[in-house]
């Protein structure tokens, strides 16, 4: 016969004590690998002192904001066969202020860095720098298009002075958003009142101050940076940006919503809300029988190759309707007013949204903001003031009598009203209560169920 015998050993750590490290801006749970208690003896043990003498009540314990706990993990009591190992966690607080923000609430310029947040669909996430928890950026993923952005790349970059392209200033803090998946989302970028004061200075006299609550808005350069070949420029108008103030920390919070990612900069909106490299003085269009007459100035232009006008029906999707309309500049550069003009022989019935789209000769991108010419016997919907405060106007010119519902989402896509419309044939108004809601961006929808289909973005402030 053969007998084997197996003898377990005193187990012996040797490992010095594992420190952790976690910002966190509200409480976490933590705990082993072990099962809480039962069996008798494999516990996870919660103590507040680096002695482990003074025991927390009621372990397991959840881990606050500024707190430190030592914790011991114990596989069994049984003498000779138990393992014990121990940690000290630190949570620190996250704090209001922003990243390179110094003790005179100035900008301490250079890279931040980047960081990596993971989005999953609805939800909010909050980068913070590593060494001593200062906000970067906040992403909000849009729960309504039922896309998950995923693992996204967030990188913040603060030049030491501020610059300019295409003779206009834009603020010295930018950043760059990449996630795996585009999709639709609200995003939160952080600045101080200084980098906007720096601006100021820099943008003088040729340039509004800056005002972030009326004439903020943010450049959005996709498939690349400023300036990049191939590159396409978004103007985010201040009717959709959402700024507030925090006057302890002099942080202003600048929340818009996006359907793509990449390079966002901030400056004064100029009177057109062009992007950063057009310089746009005038668009307008008007039904004129039963043509589009589109019209448009530049006041000066850089290197511009040709304009393509582009239309869309729900103002979300565009597509080209001309041909290119060749700069009239020499050599695509000229320092005076030019005029241009395109009538569309074939308007769609209902709103025909026209944007102009830009290209360089070096085949950078941009896109003006849109015009709205309407066609047709559908259904009109007319929503003001935006920003609204107190009360919320809404004109409808319906083609039949019926019932609509209007409901209003917040940033998160839940929806926070719900109101009953009786509709009658031609004009309806109604108004809608907002006093209740807190400031913010919210979509207003508007549907009967057959022919009627509208939705519009509001800043309630």
């Amino acid at each position: 016969d053969t007998m084997y015998l197996e003898v377990t050993s005193i187990p012996q750590f040797t490992l010095p004590i594992y420190s952790g490290f976690a910002c966190a801006p509200n409480a976490i749970d933590i705990s082993s690998l072990i099962s809480i208690f039962p069996p008798v003896g494999n516990d996870t043990l919660f103590f507040n002192d680096a002695s482990y003498t003074t025991a927390y009540a009621g372990n397991p314990h959840a881990i606050s904001t500024a707190d430190s706990v030592y914790m011991i993990v114990r596989t069994s009591n049984v003498a000779a066969c138990s393992d014990t190992a121990r940690a000290h966690i630190d949570v620190l607080p996250a704090t209001n202020n922003i990243a390179n923000q110094n003790v005179g609430n100035f900008s301490d310029c250079g890279a931040v860095g980047c960081g990596t947040i993971t989005l999953g669909n609805g939800n909010t996430e909050t980068l913070y720098t590593t060494s001593d928890c200062r906000r970067i950026a906040t992403v909000t993923d849009d729960p309504t298009d039922m896309i998950s952005l995923g693992n996204t790349s967030i990188c913040e970059d603060i030049e030491c002075t501020v610059l300019f392209y295409n003779t206009q200033p834009y603020v010295n803090r930018h950043y760059e958003i990449t996630p795996t998946v585009n999709g639709k989302a609200t995003v939160c970028l952080y600045y101080l009142q200084q980098d906007f004061d720096d601006y100021d200075a820099a943008a003088f006299p040729s340039w509004p101050s800056m005002s972030p609550t009326t004439n903020l808005a943010i450049t959005q350069i996709d498939n690349g940076n400023l300036g990049s070949p191939s590159s396409i420029a978004t103007a985010i108008p201040n009717s959709l940006i959402t700024a507030t103030y925090d006057p302890l920390t002099t942080v202003w919070t600048v929340c818009f919503p996006v359907d793509s990612f990449s390079h966002f900069y901030a400056h004064t909106q100029n009177l057109f809300n062009t992007p950063l490299p057009v310089t746009l003085t005038n668009f307008t269009g008007k039904r004129v029988n039963e043509t589009s007459a589109l019209s448009w100035i530049t006041s000066s232009e850089i290197n511009n190759s040709h304009f393509v006008v582009e239309r869309s029906k729900d103002a979300k999707s565009f597509s080209a309707v001309s041909s290119k309309i060749n700069s009239k500049g020499v050599n695509g550069n000229s320092s005076v007013d030019l005029n241009y003009s395109y009538s569309d022989m074939t308007p769609m019935n209902g709103h025909n949204y026209y944007r102009l789209q830009q290209v360089d000769i070096d085949g950078h991108v941009s896109h003006s903001g849109t015009v709205d010419v309407y066609f047709g016997n559908e259904t009109m919907v007319t929503m003001y003031p935006n920003p609204v405060n107190t009360e919320l106007n809404i004109d409808i010119n319906s083609i039949e009598t019926g019932r609509a519902r209007i409901k209003i989402m917040d940033a998160t896509g839940r929806v926070v009203k719900t109101v009953e419309l009786s509709l009658q044939a031609g004009s309806n108004a109604a108004k809608i209560d907002m006093q209740s809601l807190s400031d913010g961006i919210y979509m207003i929808s508007i549907s009967n169920g057959k022919n009627l289909s509208y939705s519009q973005t509001i800043r309630k402030k």
